[in-house]
C-alpha cells in the first residue's frame, strides 16, 4: 500500500508526505517514509512490525529530519537543534502463562518533535518515556523486575535502574481469621527533573539525586462481618526503608533507614429497598431498587523516625502549575491505607478518617439488574492536620447515568470545603443512534487553569453521503483549540473525504506567541484496499 499526503502548512510550508509498506514475509512488514517539506527540508524514516512465533511481536521506527527553521516549534524553543529525530522499539514476549516481558524505548532529540511532527501520537502521549520490564504471576503474588531509563532528559522523570518487587496477595494465614499482604522492593532510583515542573523546583534537592532504596512492607487484616451486616476490617502494618544516602542539603549524606507504623480499619455497610410495583415502557423500568452503602475507612501513622525532608522523593505526589499559578496534584486522590498507597517517600504522620457513601439505583432488564444510576461521594477528616492542612480536605464526587444502552452521562467533581469553590468538574456524555448518528458532549474545567467544552456528531445524511463535525473550545479565555468538518461520500470503490481543519492556539501574558494552524483536506481511499489512501490538505 501507498499512502501519500499533500498541503501546505504555516510551520511547514508546502509539504508531501508518503509512505509505502509492504509484506516480506507473513511475520514481518515494513513501511518507509520519505517526507519533503519546503520550509522545514526532508525527512525520512522506516516502521518494521514483526512477530516471533504466537507469543511475541513488536515494532522498531525510526525518523530524521535535517530541520531548516528548528525554532518553528510549536512553543518556539530556541534550544532545538537542526538534526531532529525519534527512535523507538516496542516489544511484549509471552514466555509461558505467567512470564510476560515487556519493552517500550523512545529516544527524542528534543521535547518537541513528537508535536512537531507525529501530531496524533503527541495527542495519546505528550512525554513518552521508557521501560523495561518482566513479571511473573503466581497464584497470590507478583514479582517483577522493571527499568525506567530516562533516554529524554528534558522530560522529568525517575529513573529506575533497576528495580525488583515482590508483591504477596491478601493470603489466608492458616486456619486463623487474619490475613497476610505484603510488598517488598529494592533498586536504583535517579531523579530527573527534566525542563518540565512536575517534579517541583529544581533547586528542590530531594527531587534532584540519587540513591539505592530498598523498601519492605508487611501488614495483618482480619475481615469480620459484624451482626450478618457490618464489614469491618481492621488492620496493622509495618514499613522499613532503607536510602544509601540523604539529599543534598541534609546534614550529612549517610545512609538512612526509617521505620514506619499504621493501623487502621475500613467498615461498611448496605440497605436497599425495592418497589417492585413501579413501571414504565418508555424507560423500560421494571421495579426499582435503591442500594445505599455508607462507608468510612481511617489510617492512623505516627510519627515516623524520619521526615519526608530527610528523604529523596523518588515516589512522590506529583505537582503541576496551572496557568493561575496554583498547583494540582497529578493524582486526584490518593487511597489511605497500603500498599494501596504506594507514594512512599511522601509518608508521614497521618490520623485522618475518609467518609464517604455510594448510591445505586437499579432495575430489571432481561432478567438482570440494570444499574440506572451511581452516585459516589466522599471526603475526608483530617483528625490531626499537617501544616497548611484545613479540617476538612475537597469532597470529590462521582456519577454514572446509564437510563438507556443509547445514552450515557458520567461527571466528576472536586470541591473545596473550605475555600467554597469548586475546583474541578468534568462531564462527558453520548447519544446513540448505530443506524444514523451519534453525538456527544463534554467539558472539563479546572478552575484558574481552563474550561472546555468539547462536541462531536457524526451524522448519515443519506446512503453515501455522512458528515462530521467537532469542537473544542476554552471559555477560560475565547480560544478554539480546534474545529473539524469533515463529509465523507461513499461510491462503489471509493470513501472520498473532504473537510477543513482549524487548530487554535492560546494568546495571552505568559504565554509564547503561536500561530493557529488551518487545514483544508480531500482524500480517497479504496475500499477494496483501505491501506491505500490518497490525502490532500
Amino acid at each position: 500500500p501507498i499512502v501519500v499526503e499533500v498541503g501546505d502548512n504555516t510551520r511547514s510550508g508546502f509539504f508531501f508526505l508518503s509512505a509505502f509498506t509492504w509484506k516480506p514475509t507473513k511475520d514481518l512488514q515494513v513501511t518507509v517514509h520519505a517526507d519533503e517539506r519546503t520550509r522545514r527540508g526532508f525527512g525520512s524514516g522506516a516502521d518494521v512490525e514483526y512477530r516471533m512465533g504466537p507469543d511475541g511481536q513488536g515494532l522498531v521506527s525510526g525518523y530524521y529530519l535535517n530541520d531548516a527553521h528548528p525554532k518553528d516549534n510549536t512553543f518556539g524553543e530556541s534550544s532545538v537543534d537542526h538534526n531532529r529525530y525519534r527512535g523507538e522499539w516496542q516489544h511484549k514476549q509471552y514466555f509461558t502463562n505467567d512470564v510476560t516481558v515487556t519493552v517500550d524505548l523512545t529516544k527524542l532529540s528534543d521535547s518537541e518533535v513528537v508535536e512537531d511532527f507525529f501530531r496524533d501520537e503527541f495527542n495519546h502521549n505528550r512525554e513518552p518515556g521508557s521501560v523495561a520490564d518482566i513479571t511473573k504471576r503466581g497464584p497470590d503474588y507478583t514479582l517483577s523486575f522493571l527499568t525506567t531509563p530516562q533516554f529524554n532528559e528534558f522530560f522529568a522523570g525517575v529513573e529506575r535502574l533497576p528495580e525488583a518487587k515482590l508483591a504477596v496477595d491478601r493470603t489466608r494465614l492458616g486456619n486463623t481469621p487474619f490475613f497476610y499482604e505484603g510488598e517488598s522492593s529494592v533498586g536504583q532510583y535517579h531523579n530527573v527533573p527534566g525542563n518540565t515542573n512536575v517534579l517541583g523546583s529544581v533547586a528542590d534537592t530531594n527531587f534532584v539525586g540519587n540513591a539505592v532504596r530498598a523498601d519492605t512492607f508487611h501488614q495483618i487484616v482480619a475481615p469480620q462481618m459484624l451482626g450478618g451486616w457490618l464489614s469491618v476490617i481492621p488492620r496493622a502494618g509495618i514499613r522499613g526503608d532503607y536510602y544509601s544516602r540523604s539529599p543534598d542539603d541534609g546534614l550529612d549524606q549517610n545512609s538512612v533507614t526509617r521505620i514506619v507504623y499504621d493501623l487502621g480499619t475500613e467498615a461498611s455497610f448496605k440497605v436497599s429497598r425495592e418497589w417492585d410495583d413501579v413501571h414504565n415502557d418508555w424507560f423500560r423500568i421494571d421495579g426499582l431498587r435503591h442500594i445505599l452503602q455508607p462507608f468510612a475507612d481511617y489510617q492512623w501513622v505516627p510519627n515516623p523516625n524520619q521526615t519526608t525532608n530527610d528523604l529523596f522523593q523518588f515516589d512522590s505526589v506529583r505537582d503541576v502549575t496551572l496557568r493561575g499559578g496554583d498547583s494540582l496534584s497529578l493524582t486526584r486522590y490518593s487511597p489511605l491505607e497500603f500498599p494501596a498507597y504506594n507514594t512512599i517517600d511522601t509518608i508521614d504522620a497521618e490520623n485522618t478518617v475518609r467518609f464517604g457513601l455510594r448510591q445505586t439505583l437499579q432495575t430489571r432488564r432481561d432478567g438482570e439488574a440494570w444499574n440506572l444510576v451511581d452516585l459516589t461521594g466522599w471526603a475526608d477528616w483530617r483528625i490531626e492536620k499537617s501544616a497548611g492542612q484545613t479540617d476538612f480536605s475537597d469532597f470529590f464526587g462521582t456519577m454514572e447515568l446509564r437510563p438507556w444502552r443509547w445514552l450515557s452521562l458520567d461527571t466528576f467533581a472536586r470541591y473545596d470545603l473550605h475555600g467554597g469553590v469548586l475546583r474541578e468538574f468534568n462531564t462527558e456524555m453520548r447519544v446513540i443512534d448505530t443506524d444514523r448518528w451519534i453525538f456527544g458532549v463534554g467539558t472539563r474545567y479546572l478552575k484558574d487553569d481552563s474550561n472546555l467544552v468539547t462536541g462531536d456528531l457524526a451524522y448519515r445524511l443519506t446512503r453515501h453521503w455522512s458528515a462530521r463535525v467537532y469542537q473544542r473550545f476554552d471559555m477560560e479565555d475565547g480560544t478554539w483549540e480546534e474545529q473539524s468538518y469533515t463529509l465523507r461520500q461513499e461510491t462503489h470503490d471509493w470513501f472520498i473525504d473532504y473537510g477543513f481543519r482549524n487548530l487554535g492556539r492560546h494568546k495571552g501574558v505568559g504565554v509564547p506567541a503561536q500561530e493557529d494552524e488551518m487545514s483544508v483536506f480531500f482524500s480517497v481511499t479504496l475500499k477494496a484496499f483501505p491501506n491505500n489512501i490518497l490525502t490532500v490538505n
